[in-house]
């Protein structure tokens, strides 16, 4: 029983690390504010967990894990303050198709940035991670390499 859990387990997580970014990136270009995209992304993942048995093997994961996403940014919403903008069921279902429509495009296109990126030296790479990735300000990223604006 335990190695089935084990293999279960083995398998969401490859699947989740495999696409995590694209889901992650569907969130954050609906949502306002990267902290919620966080909370949004945490909150979609553990669904996609309790609902890993009703994934359908060999179909598109990062396309279902959006749909789960999609109703968590939903819910997102109506919790949220009346002043923030909001996206209707209807136009969230047309982002989400026309994402997946660009999918493959979006797959070269990262595929090439991540060569440059190789091509870099360490340091460039390291900054640019610190401003995209952990969303830092240049003051800070100047502050934390020693170096001056």
């Amino acid at each position: 029983m335990y190695d089935e859990i084990d293999a279960k387990y083995e398998r969401f997580l490859r699947l989740y690390q495999a696409n995590q970014d694209r889901i992650f990136r569907f969130i954050v270009a609906l949502l306002p504010n990267y902290s919620a995209a966080e909370d949004v992304m945490q909150d979609t993942m553990l669904v996609m967990w309790r609902k890993f048995d009703q994934f359908e093997p060999g179909t598109h994961f990062a396309a279902w894990g959006m749909q789960i996403a999609r109703y968590n940014i939903a819910t997102y919403y109506r919790k949220a303050e009346s002043g923030i903008m909001r996206f209707d069921d209807a136009a969230l279902q047309h982002i989400l198709e026309q994402q997946e429509q660009f999918e493959p495009v979006k797959d070269q296109y990262l595929e090439a940035m991540e060569g440059c990126l190789k091509q870099l030296q360490a340091e460039s790479r390291e900054m640019l991670s610190l401003r995209y990735n952990e969303n830092m300000k240049i003051s800070e990223i100047a502050e934390k390499i020693g170096r001056p604006l």
